[in-house]
């Protein structure tokens, strides 16, 4: 079997693959190509001549994370050649591919550079920007697909249609919550939408990116960079994925990881990978002394409390008290007190950061989670910065 043979046959023809996958195959095949021949036998590709490709392909002034995609299709091309029993062994198996940095293009764009996006925007770029932003959709392949018909407005939930993702089972789509920013730029576009348009960015952007290439063909990203430009901004690199990743950022701030990897439709690994950031606002909270950091997650945990329960009890101190509910097992009648002390042992998997010591009718526990099952229970955060655990009749105790 001959590599032009191979690459036309078993690589650039296969009917599981889409046209644009198809497309982007066809550059490390040309490369391939080019540098051995396409009359070269498969098995007279050596370890040393994939070596010398991969310093031949380091001098075609490719960056550093094409040059690694490159290399990492060139070793699948060949691990399906192996397969097919055209050679015994991989050559490029021993190649060592370099790691991109994946830091080095990525940008967090911040709510002020947002807005200004959307202040120079027209309705239906403001759509796009909001859902890619605010909801995190891919773009353009989810953005373009969202129906009318896909938007829950009593429930406050999207069904997302993934077409990158449809080939994995259970992966076609995924329901999202209507994010508060989303919703006000979601119920402009649906006013200013035509009668009877179907999808949520009209105006033929779907038409327009059917093509034989697939999403490839739509060239919102020209578009996009002259909108940047016109709002007085520097574009950056991968300019609707750090739109995607801002928004990662900002949801793996407030919830657990495996939440947000769901309603971003990937894998938690490539979550940590190649979207979540170091923001600003966290080098400064952790410049922050520890007394500035407490009283001020103190502060804003009263007032969100307040908000739910109502206004809180407090002490002759500074510091509030904090209110969180939690959940215990305790089926006793009488009121349950645990005091917490801050340590350096700590018990995450329960999301409690501190050294725990329970007491239940003058009976130590034996281990925190005999007490986290099913019942509600208050936790209460005192100025000395003790935690006491009451039960939930505690507001009439009080």
């Amino acid at each position: 079997m001959q590599l032009g043979d191979f690459l036309k046959e078993f690589i650039l023809s296969r009917p599981d693959v889409k046209p644009a996958t198809l497309e982007v195959w066809q550059q490390p095949c040309r490369n391939l190509i080019e540098y051995f021949g396409a009359d070269k036998q498969l098995r007279k590709v050596t370890v040393g001549q994939c070596d010398q490709f991969k310093a031949w392909l380091n001098t075609q002034g490719l960056a550093a994370a094409t040059l690694a995609k490159r290399l990492a299709f060139a070793r699948t091309f060949f691990h399906t050649a192996r397969k097919h029993k055209f050679i015994d062994e991989n050559p490029f198996a021993e190649i060592k591919i370099p790691h991109a940095n994946v830091s080095a293009r990525q940008r967090f764009i911040d709510r002020e550079t947002t807005q200004k996006l959307l202040d120079h925007a027209n309705p239906t770029w403001r759509t796009i920007i909001a859902l890619c932003r605010f909801g995190g959709l891919r773009c353009p392949s989810e953005v373009l697909s969202l129906e009318w018909r896909h938007i829950d407005w009593e429930a406050k939930r999207i069904t997302v249609i993934s077409p990158k993702t449809e080939r994995y089972d259970g992966k076609g789509s995924r329901v999202i919550p209507m994010y508060p920013e989303l919703h006000h730029y979601l119920q402009e576009a649906h006013e200013l939408a035509e009668p009877g348009q179907t999808h949520v960015v009209g105006a033929g952007y779907l038409n327009s990116a059917q093509g034989p290439n697939g999403w490839r063909s739509c060239n919102l990203r020209t578009s996009f960079g002259k909108l940047i430009k016109r709002a007085g901004l520097e574009p950056w690199p991968r300019m609707f994925h750090n739109l995607r990743s801002s928004r990662e950022t900002e949801l793996l701030d407030k919830y657990p990881l495996h939440v947000v990897s769901e309603w971003m439709g990937h894998d938690a690994k490539v979550a940590l990978k190649h979207y979540a950031q170091i923001t600003n606002d966290h080098l400064e909270s952790a410049t922050q002394s520890s007394t500035d950091t407490r009283e001020h997650y103190a502060q804003k945990t009263t007032q969100q409390d307040t908000e739910e329960y109502g206004e809180v009890r407090r002490e002759n101190s500074e510091m509030p008290i904090k209110i969180e509910v939690c959940e215990t097992s305790l089926e006793e009648t009488e009121p349950c007190i645990m005091i917490l002390r801050r340590g350096r042992d700590s018990n995450p998997r329960y999301g409690f950061p501190h050294t725990a010591f329970p007491v239940l009718h003058n009976r130590p526990l034996c281990h925190l989670s005999r007490i986290i099952r099913s019942t509600f229970f208050l936790r209460i955060v005192n100025s000395r910065n003790r935690f006491v655990f009451t039960h939930k009749n505690w507001w009439e105790k009080l």
